[in-house]
């Protein structure tokens, strides 16, 4: 609630107050850091958390945070040490890594994202394979925008 408001001192001393935190309290705390724009800070929380309580969640609001601050480059780092960590990509994950890489300077990284998408999620979810005809139209790569296009069982209409 106090993120949501932002009021970040407030619910950094309620989570203070937390003697014995879980996945949610760490993972309320980072979301409310990232939505307000303090993404050192998110970044902090995500790092002290102990990584047994580091769900898809956790990364995957850290991945949205960087992405919606512009920094495709570090929201890719995150993607990939998410990987290392055996924790598997979900939906959401795709959308919001997808979704930061916007401009040419992150092509590369939407490709290597791209490749290593099973490609259940490019048919079966229209939600990823619009996040990647957006991400490739957004870089200007037209051909690879209409080749996940055609692949795609569902279509926005």
């Amino acid at each position: 609630m106090y993120g949501k408001c932002n009021s970040i001192s407030d619910a950094k001393n309620v989570f203070d107050s937390i003697s014995k935190r879980n996945v949610f309290s760490w993972t309320i705390m980072l979301a409310a850091y990232a939505q307000n724009g303090h993404i050192r800070e998110a970044r902090d929380i995500f790092d002290k958390m102990p990584s047994t309580l580091k769900n898809v969640v956790s990364w995957n609001s850290m991945i949205s945070a960087y992405s919606q601050a512009g920094n495709s480059k570090e929201a890719f780092c995150i993607f990939k040490l998410m990987d290392q960590e055996g924790i598997r990509p979900n939906e959401i994950t795709l959308i919001s890594i997808l979704d930061g890489f916007s401009s040419c300077n992150a092509l590369e990284q939407g490709k290597s994202v791209h490749k290593s998408i099973d490609s259940t999620f490019i048919l079966c979810d229209v939600r990823v394979g619009t996040a990647l005809v957006d991400m490739y139209g957004k870089c200007g790569n037209i051909g690879e925008a209409k080749a996940v296009f055609d692949v795609m069982r569902t279509k926005n209409e």
